[in-house]
């Protein structure tokens, strides 16, 4: 080797006096030496060895690294302690791009989910309301899923619920009023109140589909936040909507 020719030439290092190349070559060299360099290793640098030897023999490397011993038998590898482990790298880092995407994909699925709104029989207003709630729900989703502004206002869902709000609202700003018609005669005032019994049976019924789509899109909005089973039906939000429901079939 280097070492072992340069060795050859010269008693120290650098010229025939002690340096500090030879000093810390030395250090360097101890654990080798005592504990790995074994008596078939030495035998392939004599000079090396020749020149270790020679200064570990020195008192004042002796008042440092103590009384060095050649190896006999070159000792096994040891496991690294614990404390000394480099730390494990995570792949926290990797997962995170998929663990951003999974949100949108189930905001997506919950909103292809969620039933359609109900159709604008008897009362359009009631039609209008419960997707106008829808809208506003997945608006909310969507924010707490890091979403904001414009995005939120681009998001798929979002554009086909406003197209289908708006062009309800168009509908029901087209359809024409039907005046009620006067009662010929007194005899005949219990046939209107009859008549509008079929109107407000729709409505009733409008009105608890639209309350229904309600409660399952905001049970929908609870479990993605976290909620589940008890939680979600124990809600104030959830329990007001149930009660509104089980009022609107009682009258129903």
């Amino acid at each position: 080797t280097a070492l072992e020719g340069q060795l050859k030439s010269s008693k120290y290092l650098v010229g025939d006096f002690l340096t500090l190349a030879d000093i810390a070559l030395v250090c360097a060299l101890r654990e080798g030496f005592a504990r790995v360099f074994d008596a078939a290793f030495r035998k392939a640098f004599p000079k090396v060895c020749a020149w270790f030897e020679g200064c570990v023999a020195m008192p004042q490397f002796k008042a440092v690294l103590g009384t060095v011993k050649l190896c006999a038998t070159a000792e096994k590898p040891q496991p690294v302690l614990k404390e000394f482990l480099p730390p494990v790298r995570s792949e926290k880092k990797k997962e995170e791009p998929a663990k951003k995407e999974a949100p949108k994909q189930e905001a997506s699925k919950a909103a292809a989910k969620a039933p359609a709104p109900a159709a604008p029989t008897g009362d359009n207003s009631v039609a209008i309301t419960a997707v106008g709630d829808q809208i506003r729900v997945l608006k909310e989703k969507l924010k707490a899923e890091g979403l904001s502004g414009k995005k939120i206002n681009d998001h798929d869902e979002v554009k086909k619920l406003v197209a289908q709000l708006q062009a309800m609202k168009e509908g029901a700003a087209a359809a024409p009023v039907v005046p009620a018609a006067a009662p010929a005669a007194p005899a005949a005032a219990a046939a209107p109140a009859a008549a509008a019994a079929p109107a407000a049976g729709g409505d009733a019924e409008a009105q608890i589909t639209a309350v229904g789509d309600q409660i399952r899109v905001l049970k929908e909005k609870l479990k993605g936040e976290g909620l589940s089973g008890k939680k979600i039906n124990d809600h104030d939000e959830v329990k007001a909507l149930v009660a509104k429901l089980t009022e609107l079939k009682a009258k129903a």
